[in-house]
């Protein structure tokens, strides 16, 4: 998968991304959030309570939704699709991004993935984006 570093403007698919979850609206430009490989470092730390769970809620409806799976770079074994259990269903990862808007307006563009990386690399996305995902859930 590709690496972006979190916060820089968003440009997978050359930069065209899809409004929020089903908005009519023109999409704002987005941010990048969990765009990782093993080549970079990652930011960790427990996650806060709730965030893997609202992740995967929202990588239940994706975006951009590609044909296949990308694997996780930083797993000593890729597990295509990562599965994670969300209410009782399996949710797979990697095929699609997840949108959330910040409270000023600041879209965030992610890889499904992102609920993988936090659950199981402790990867800790900026805090503007964690805000927007726990205010969501």
């Amino acid at each position: 998968m590709t690496c972006f570093r979190d916060l820089t403007p968003y440009t997978f698919s050359g930069g065209a991304h899809t409004a929020p979850y089903g908005s009519a609206a023109a999409a704002p430009p987005a941010l990048n959030v969990g765009w990782l490989d093993a080549d970079h470092g990652v930011r960790t730390e427990d996650p806060p309570p709730g965030l893997v769970q609202a992740l995967a809620q929202l990588a239940r409806d994706p975006v951009n939704v590609t044909r296949g799976m990308h694997l996780c770079e930083l797993c000593d074994e890729p597990v295509r699709g990562a599965p994670l259990q969300v209410d009782g269903e399996t949710v797979y990862l990697g095929n699609g991004e997840i949108r959330v808007t910040g409270e000023d307006g600041t879209v965030f563009a992610a890889p499904t993935l992102i609920a993988h990386y936090v659950a199981e690399h402790d990867y800790l996305p900026p805090q503007e984006f964690v805000d927007a995902v726990l205010r969501r859930s």
